[in-house]
């Protein structure tokens, strides 16, 4: 896949996501009239929060909210012992 190809593949599911969310909110609103673009841009960044939330969390290679536990030594290889 180019990455263009990628790029816009991650614009359409970010604009879902978007979408989602922001039908939630409207409803969870009781459903208001005009005020589709307001739910669309808390929407938005609502889920750059999240998705900056989950970067920063995630930057060493876990996942989010899960702290490993060091390998006992009886695990590690010899060459991680040294």
């Amino acid at each position: 896949m180019s990455s263009e190809k990628a790029g816009s593949a991650d614009t359409s599911d970010r604009e879902e996501r978007i979408r989602q969310r922001a039908y939630k909110l409207w409803e969870e609103a009781g459903r208001p009239e005009g005020t589709a673009q307001e739910h669309w841009e808390r929407a938005a960044q609502d889920l750059d929060r999240e998705d900056g939330a989950i970067h920063r969390e995630g930057i060493a290679g876990e996942k989010p909210g899960v702290k490993s536990k060091p390998t006992p030594a009886s695990e590690k290889t010899p060459s991680e012992r040294s």
